[in-house]
């Protein structure tokens, strides 16, 4: 069975004359927008995911990079089982999405940016969890700290649990852990 990198690499036909001349405009349109944002440092973080910046010369007429991207880590998450915290996880990703494979881009930080976001991810349904259902229940039953600590804690670690189950969590951990993606995972 091929990765689908490896079939994504494979069915990209040979470029033409004329794409070769389109693909070496964009390559330097490409380096010089590269050059401009090299001064601005990229951090990415749950805030990043819902920004809005927005695509104006998209056919759809303001799709968002951002979104895309949203939607090819989300769509990669379910592919972790299978291929791991991974490149192939991401092109899975991409490719159940029916997204074409030059999209895979927009994912920059690769997988250790889709470690980052899973991370995100439950911080952010951890804190809605917590103001939605945890606190108002918290104060009826005055529920002593202690309790408040491990149910919050317990409730955090059921997050990975499938990611545990599958063999693939501790991986995470490790290239989430690993310098300079440190400061993505454990940054918010």
């Amino acid at each position: 069975a091929r990765s689908p990198l490896a079939t994504m690499q494979r069915t990209i036909r040979p470029l033409t004359l004329a794409s070769s001349r389109a693909t070496a405009a964009a390559a330097v349109v490409s380096k010089r927008s590269a050059a401009r944002k090299a001064s601005t440092p990229l951090r990415i973080s749950a805030r990043s995911f819902g920004a809005t910046r927005t695509n104006s010369s998209s056919a759809d007429g303001g799709s968002s990079f951002d979104s895309q991207r949203t939607k090819i880590l989300s769509a990669s998450l379910e592919k972790v089982h299978e291929f791991g915290w991974t490149d192939d996880a991401i092109a899975a990703g991409v490719v159940a999405l029916n997204l074409p494979p030059s999209t895979i881009g927009l994912v920059t930080g690769g997988p250790s940016e889709l470690v980052a976001f899973f991370m995100d991810q439950c911080n952010a349904r951890l804190e809605q969890e917590l103001k939605e259902r945890f606190i108002p229940s918290w104060q009826e039953q005055r529920t002593p700290i202690p309790e408040r600590i491990h149910q919050t804690i317990w409730f955090r670690l059921e997050m990975v649990g499938p990611y545990i189950r599958s063999g693939r969590w501790q991986d995470g951990m490790a290239l989430g852990a690993m310098p300079p993606n440190n400061t993505l995972t454990t940054a918010g």
